[in-house]
């Protein structure tokens, strides 16, 4: 069984299948569907059956015992990056009423980090709250050098890429592209939209807090003007603007209250960024759209802003193609997440994955596997059969489903072939293919 994590999920604020998905898929839970079916019902009832909610949480200035720490804080590069345009301030945020965009706290790691500072000072607090002093810090990093792959994990969601760099060696032509990798910016923020106070980030942190009886949560407290401005990632681990904007939006007690959050077993996750270049031949067109990400003919941003909705998949399958030789490819695209403008809107933007391509070769079709990288140059080079004829066994439309009910179908179109003759290191013929995802939302 895999190893586990002691967390306390809101199940109470998700709708009944994002709950069931999130039970049966990310955690260790031994119930029957009936029972989950029931446990379920029985949060959400729990959650309507409260009166609303009283959102107008209390704020208060921080000591002035702090004001050397503030200054540092202030001080901090990375700062101007989170505060932005946007009007702020350092307070103190009541933290039962902070409303939740997080769907669950890993009690374990809340602990983990609360150990490192004196959290019954203002100091301690300020420090754990507003700087990096709290951080625990592993990652590890994986390579193929001979591939130019590399893989960054650590536990958890926070790690990223922080920032990419591209430089030309005049001499040779060389170009060198590089990526930083690392965390998130320390700082503790709570939005205000709209009289609600949101929690943008520090949930870990809030949860320790309020676990020893602190009340208050130090933060940087922003003046948001519409959903966008709290800069959401979206699922797997944040509600979407209808919850957090409803009538009964999730507040921070809510993890302390076990018929809404109840304690359960999640499957330990890590967060791999996995760094390789990706090689293929497109055409004029091909290449417009792979560069401008706009392979599913999406709008641009729209100046009123685009508002992140959840996006689960109903059906998902590979495509399918059969070459004379025997060889069968697959190529598969998903639909990551969702943008949308407003409940009118019959598209809207998306973001799909990078296309994926298997080959599985008949039995005697294997060749000489690849010691070395192979360069784009050599790959285009090797192309013995520019337009290799394939058979079509199936197009499968992919299905998913918005938050509030709309039906998205992703449908993957395979144009061209060509097939080299060189090898990859499992001894698998390399092929270079012009594909294109197209996207339409349609009404539930």
């Amino acid at each position: 069984m895999a190893e586990s994590r002691d967390v306390l999920p809101l199940i109470g604020y998700m709708d009944e299948q994002m709950a069931r998905d999130f039970l049966t898929k990310d955690c260790v839970v031994a119930k029957s569907p009936e029972e989950l079916t029931a446990l379920i019902k029985g949060c959400r009832a729990e959650v309507l059956r409260k009166p609303v909610p009283d959102l107008e949480a209390k704020t208060r200035p921080l000591p002035p015992s702090v004001d050397t720490i503030l200054a540092e804080v202030e001080a901090d590069p990375r700062f101007p990056k989170t505060v932005k345009e946007w009007k702020w301030s350092f307070r103190e945020v009541e933290i039962d009423k902070l409303v939740c965009m997080q769907r669950y706290v890993d009690i374990p790691y809340a602990s983990q980090i609360s150990g490192k500072l004196d959290l019954a000072t203002a100091e301690g607090r300020v420090k754990f709250c507003l700087t990096d002093e709290f951080r625990v810090r592993d990652s590890d990093i994986v390579e193929v050098p001979s591939e130019h792959h590399y893989a960054v994990t650590a536990d958890g969601y926070d790690i990223r890429v922080m920032r990419s760099g591209a430089t030309m060696d005049q001499r040779t032509g060389d170009r060198t592209v590089s990526f930083t990798v690392g965390w998130g910016h320390p700082f503790v923020q709570v939005s205000i939209l709209k009289g609600r106070y949101v929690l943008k980030n520090g949930y870990h942190r809030a949860f320790a807090l309020r676990k020893m009886g602190v009340d208050y949560l130090p933060c940087i407290l922003l003046e948001a003007s519409s959903y966008d401005d709290l800069e959401s990632t979206g699922p797997p681990t944040y509600f979407g603007e209808r919850t957090i904007m409803g009538a009964h939006p999730p507040l921070f007690s809510s993890f302390f209250d076990p018929e809404t959050a109840p304690p359960v077993k999640l499957i330990t996750l890590s967060k791999v960024i996995v760094l390789r270049p990706d090689v293929t031949i497109l055409d004029e067109e091909g290449m417009k759209g792979y560069l401008s990400n706009q392979r599913s003919e999406t709008p641009a941003a729209h100046p009123g802003g685009l508002e992140y909705i959840d996006v689960r998949p109903v059906h998902e399958d590979w495509n399918v193609y059969r070459l004379s030789d025997g060889t069968t490819l697959k190529l598969r695209a998903v639909l990551t997440r969702v943008k949308r403008l407003d409940l009118s809107e019959k598209r809207g933007g998306a973001e799909i994955s990078n296309i994926m391509l298997v080959c599985n070769p008949p039995k005697g079709k294997k060749g000489p596997p690849a010691l070395s990288r192979i360069t784009p140059e050599e790959l285009t080079g090797a192309i013995v059969d520019r337009d290799a004829k394939f058979r079509t066994v199936s197009e499968p439309m992919n299905e998913y489903v918005t938050e509030d009910g709309r039906k998205m179908l992703l449908r993957l179109k395979l144009y061209n072939l060509a097939k080299t003759s060189k090898y990859d290191p499992a001894g698998d013929p390399i092929y270079l293919f012009n594909a294109k995802p197209e996207l339409v939302m349609v009404d539930a």
